[in-house]
């Protein structure tokens, strides 16, 4: 008797200790923590991918932009070259849409310099006569056209 006793007690107190009310409570937390860590590896995840597009976004901002600007530095680059005096030559220059040309002191064709993208920048003046759109050479008026204009 002694000893059903001494199991009941062992049995009571091992019941004590592991009540149904606080065994769950461990379940409990760690299912909070493995939503709290879902979570902010979630957040983590978004921030990513929206830093990424930004960055993205951001590269190819600046690679437009400098596509745009060696456009425009090679516009300048041609007015320079092409109205650069010489003073042993004594040249001139005069402007027409899309093209800068060059005339020797005689007043005969120099180089043509285009303002617009072509394999060739720099041409003889032979190659675009006065009238002749630089980006349509077909265009050329006949001196009777001009005649008939005039």
């Amino acid at each position: 008797m002694e000893q059903n006793l001494l199991t009941t007690m062992n049995t009571s107190s091992s019941l004590k200790r592991y009540s149904p009310r606080t065994s769950g409570v461990a379940l409990v937390i760690v299912l909070s923590i493995i939503v709290l860590l879902s979570a902010l590896l979630v957040a983590f995840m978004s921030s990513v991918s929206t830093e990424s597009a930004s960055a993205k976004a951001a590269v190819r901002g600046i690679e437009a932009r400098q596509v745009a600007e060696s456009a425009l530095n090679l516009a300048i680059s041609q007015i320079r070259d092409a109205t650069r005096g010489d003073a042993a030559k004594r040249s001139a220059w005069a402007s027409q849409p899309g093209l800068i040309r060059q005339f020797d002191e005689s007043g005969n064709d120099g180089l043509v310099y285009k303002l617009y993208t072509a394999k060739e920048m720099v041409v003889g003046g032979g190659q675009f006569p006065p009238g002749v759109d630089p980006k349509n050479p077909n265009s050329a008026k006949s001196d009777e056209t001009l005649e008939e204009a005039g």
